[in-house]
């Protein structure tokens, strides 16, 4: 009696060669190889999608940069910071938030004019600055100065009139 041949599981097969034309062929055999974005399918589209992002980012930023080295900005900062009625309200050291947002439009010295807002905070609390300046004579002068602690909603006009509060 000769003993069976013993089958082993690990045992290598070769696979029967399929033609494109077979009906069991692989639906990505069939078709052909595909090439560059469509091989990656969506990658290039979320490559080109995470480019234009950061791309945005990056102006942002540029533009934040730009607007927080202008002397508008320098002029409300040092005015709000320095301001002994913030410091009691928010402690020491008063620092700037990341963010700010505003306009500034240039003409000619006349008609110069900047609106900014942004954050300041210390280890009592945070507070929202927004500032108004014009050129005069050839520099920035701040017109309005404003701000406003986050803890309280209580309003200090820093520059400018008391009540032209609704204006903000």
């Amino acid at each position: 009696m000769n003993p069976e041949p013993q089958h082993d599981p690990l045992a290598f097969k070769e696979a029967p060669a399929l033609s494109p034309a077979s009906p069991e062929a692989p639906a990505e055999i069939a078709r052909g190889k595909k090439r560059g974005c469509l091989k990656l399918g969506g990658g290039c589209a979320c490559v080109g999608c995470a480019v234009i992002v950061v791309g945005l980012a990056g102006l942002i930023l540029a533009v934040m940069a730009w607007v927080k080295s202008s002397e508008p900005y320098k002029l409300a900062l040092a005015g709000a910071t320095g301001d002994p009625g913030v410091r009691e309200r928010l402690g020491e050291p008063v620092k700037p938030g990341l963010l700010v947002e505003g306009s500034m439009s240039y003409g000619n010295e006349d008609t110069d004019k900047a609106e900014i807002s942004f954050s300041i905070s210390g280890p009592k609390g945070s507070a929202d600055v927004t500032a108004h300046a014009t050129m005069t004579g050839g520099a920035w002068v701040l017109t309005d100065l404003r701000v406003v602690i986050s803890s309280t909603g209580e309003l200090l006009v820093l520059v400018g009139e008391a009540d032209a509060a609704e204006e903000f």
